[in-house]
């Protein structure tokens, strides 16, 4: 079985993750952006955001086919993934990342909603300072986590997933 974890960065996607197969030596957790970069830079030597739009469509056929491999291996695979990423061009404005390949690959979809409080406070523990203005102000994760769960939600009852 194949579980994506989706939530905004900072939401605690791999605690979550962590603490569900702390006990479970049949489960293994891809982090999906780290496997997408490491495919991206052995074919194109740089990272997937830097792909054109077709590289990054062949890059994300690759992933699947990876994923779909090492669950020969595994009775349990969980992914953390993305949905979108604001676009720069206004605070309600969102690009969306997640893909048809995505829809086919899972069996079951997560969606981790955490407080804006608790974003807030793991940026701060983290070194990873992306996307700061979205992240520290409550109003912007609480726009971006409902665009998200709404979006999605469409999308997986659409294709009859869990």
């Amino acid at each position: 079985m194949i579980i994506a974890v989706y939530g905004i960065p900072r939401s605690g996607k791999d605690t979550f993750i962590s603490k569900l197969l702390a006990h479970r030596a049949d489960a293994i957790h891809l982090k999906g952006s780290r496997h997408l970069n490491a495919l991206s830079s052995n074919m194109y030597h740089t990272e997937f955001k830097n792909l054109e739009a077709e590289q990054q469509d062949y890059v994300r056929r690759l992933f699947t086919e990876s994923v779909k491999k090492i669950e020969e291996q595994y009775k349990l695979v969980v992914v953390d993934g993305h949905y979108s990423f604001p676009d720069g061009l206004s605070e309600h404005s969102y690009v969306k990342v997640f893909t048809e390949c995505d829809l086919e690959l899972y069996d079951v979809f997560f969606y981790l909603r955490s407080s804006a409080d608790e974003i807030s406070r793991n940026f701060y523990k983290g070194d990873k300072k992306e996307y700061s203005s979205f992240l520290l102000s409550s109003t912007s994760v609480d726009r971006w986590t409902n665009f998200e769960i709404e979006q999605m939600k469409i999308e997986v009852e659409g294709r009859e997933k869990d």
